[in-house]
């Protein structure tokens, strides 16, 4: 008979992921693992931030350490499903465990300073579905600990996990997180630079009809948006977009940009408000009720010139904190429905992701990129 062991945990809950970039960077530091199938599919991979990677082993007994900046109590902990899991079956971790510690130097896997986090037997939870996040939810805290090891105690001959994220109390902070979208001029500036919430990177398109499908971790209604200019607009004036249209669904699946059942939620023609400047937050107000939608879609319309580029962009909803950073690391403007916005107040969250405090250290958030409220 399969159960679940726990030292801490109570219940697992299942949340839907995104395809792709959780973050451009990340502050979550790999120290060792097992190796992976080939170089793009090692150990480093189920902490880098990013959704489109994934750790896939045939190791006997695989496990991954890595470092936080700092220690961090942990509440909670998610597992994220690889990209192809679906085609591939049977390779979800069966049995494992997380450890903490605080060695006072790097420690290695066989340390006796490693402490029992949370255990799992025989796994019924994680199902055979590609890039999906199943939260393992203790029943209080662990004490705060820096170094983290996860250990694959069972498993089939192939093992493969796209994220491993951990979570921390107190934090409602909602994701906003790339699916996929028109490619850019080279990966740097592909479209999932819009949702890491530094101004210094950014989606950069000669694509006719440049689009990006994204999602939010939870549903929210829309009340507005925003929408960031790229890093050196003033220099390359003309690449703003003019016409665009934002669409939402709660499809049951991952939707393409070709999906039926997408519904507008809001149109700009002829623009006039967005101006060839650089690190420049806009926002654009929706004054009436929309539904929940987990899935969004922007479609760029119409282009000023053949290449386009934004550096950010944003849904809001009632309760949501918009901040992003510039490639200097310093904190620009906040949630504001004014083109003029003044620096945030903000406190990292705990997993992978980015940012930076407002004395210019880098942070991370919880469940993605972004900040948490003070």
């Amino acid at each position: 008979m399969r159960k679940i062991i726990t030292f801490f945990v109570i219940a697992a809950i299942i949340l839907t992921c995104p395809l792709t970039s959780m973050a451009a960077s990340v502050n979550a530091e790999f120290v060792d693992g097992s190796g992976g199938m080939n170089i793009k599919e090692r150990s480093a991979s189920l902490v880098d931030g990013k959704l489109n990677t994934k750790w896939c082993t045939m190791e006997e007994v695989p496990y991954v350490i890595f470092k936080l900046p700092l220690k961090q109590s942990v509440t909670s902990y998610s597992l994220v499903t690889g990209n192809d899991t679906k085609t591939y079956m049977g390779r979800n971790p069966i049995s494992w465990t997380l450890y903490g510690c605080n060695s006072t130097s790097v420690p290695n896997k066989d340390s006796l300073e490693w402490q029992i986090i949370h255990s799992v037997t025989d796994d019924t939870v994680i199902q055979p579905v590609n890039t999906t996040s199943y939260e393992f939810t203790l029943s209080q805290a662990a004490p705060e600990y820096q170094y983290y090891k996860f250990v694959v105690t069972d498993k089939n001959r192939t093992m493969q996990l796209a994220e491993l994220i951990l979570n921390i109390g107190g934090s409602s902070y909602i994701s906003q997180n790339y699916i996929t979208g028109s490619k850019g001029f080279n990966v740097r500036e592909n479209a999932d630079s819009l949702f890491d919430r530094n101004s210094g990177t950014k989606w950069c398109t000669a694509a006719v009809s440049p689009y990006v499908i994204f999602e939010t971790s939870q549903p929210v209604s829309p009340t507005g948006y925003y929408i960031v200019t790229g890093n050196d607009n003033s220099q390359y004036s003309g690449r703003n977009p003019r016409s665009w249209t934002l669409y939402g669904c709660n499809s049951i699946s991952i939707p393409n940009k070709d999906y039926t059942g997408w519904n507008k939620i809001s149109s700009v023609t002829d623009d006039t408000v967005l101006k060839d400047v650089n690190h420049h937050q806009y926002y654009f107000d929706i004054p009436y009720d929309i539904p929940e939608y987990k899935y969004y879609m922007l479609s760029i319309d119409e282009r000023n010139s053949n290449t386009m580029q934004i550096s950010e962009f944003f849904i809001n909803y009632s309760g949501a904190d918009f901040s992003f950073s510039t490639s200097g690391g310093n904190s620009s403007e906040n949630n504001s429905n004014s083109n003029s916005g003044t620096v945030s107040g903000l406190i990292c969250g705990v997993c992978t992701g980015t940012g930076y405090r407002n004395n210019g250290e880098k942070c991370w958030a919880c469940n993605g990129t972004g900040f948490v409220p003070q």
